[in-house]
């Protein structure tokens, strides 16, 4: 029995003709992708591995799935089915990929897609979002995002020959960020300077993401977060008299 409930043993069956023979085929493609749909259901290798490994084909293992074991592919998706019929889910277009592993790497893609890190080579969004390098570059990016990690490749190797504002220079170091960023972030930058509310919550009040607007605060201004702490501490002590 596989993990979704699909029974892989073989029963003795009375059929002929048609029945029979979409039996007997049914019956073959359990038994020749079993291995492979069980390292899917208990583990987080990609549909492209799994066929490496089991020495089968890619796009049959993956029709195979589509059609047999709908079911586990909406678990690793993160779909929650409740009483749902899983034939009318409709599947994300990154198949193979676990719901678990899509919100982890989502705040970097969304930052290697942002203007605001432009001037960021893939190893230091990496760093940024506190991931592995390897696992965000040469393994999700590479796999799930290759058009996005050519634009970002491109992107670096363009600002290597040139030294204009907003972008890293040859050498990686980040310069001054883009006047239309100055503009955007401004009056985070004010109530983060005049007031205790935390950075968390002027984003979500303005509607920005959260990341995005931490990651520009700690490389532009390091010191406003010492004197916000500072204005915070003392809002406290005036709390308490």
């Amino acid at each position: 029995m596989f993990p979704d409930g699909t029974d892989n043993t073989s029963h003795s069956v009375r059929l002929t003709g048609k029945a029979k023979f979409a039996h007997d085929k049914r019956e073959i493609a359990l038994r020749k992708y079993e291995d492979a749909v069980r390292l899917y259901a208990t583990t987080d290798i990609s549909v492209r591995q799994i066929a490496k490994e089991c020495h089968v084909s890619e796009g049959g293992f993956q029709a195979h799935l589509h059609r047999w074991h709908r079911p586990l592919m909406l678990v690793r998706y993160g779909v929650d089915l409740k009483g749902r019929n899983p034939k009318e889910v409709k599947l994300g277009s990154k198949r193979g990929q676990r719901h678990i592993t899509r919100e982890k790497y989502a705040p970097a893609v969304e930052a290697c897609k942002s203007t605001d890190y432009i001037q960021f080579c893939i190893s230091a969004i990496a760093r940024e979002f506190g991931l592995n390098e390897t696992g965000l570059g040469s393994q999700h990016l590479r796999f799930y995002h290759r058009r996005l990690l050519v634009n970002k490749e491109s992107e670096r190797e363009q600002a290597k020959q040139r030294k204009k504002k907003g972008l890293m220079s040859g050498n990686g170091r980040t310069r001054d960020p883009l006047p239309e960023t100055v503009e955007k972030y401004s009056e985070t930058i004010r109530l983060y300077e005049t007031t205790g509310e935390s950075l968390k919550s002027i984003a979500a009040r303005l509607g920005l993401v959260y990341n995005s607007v931490g990651g520009y605060v700690r490389r532009h201004y390091p010191e406003l977060i010492r004197r916000h702490e500072a204005l915070v501490a003392k809002e406290r002590e005036s709390g308490t008299e």
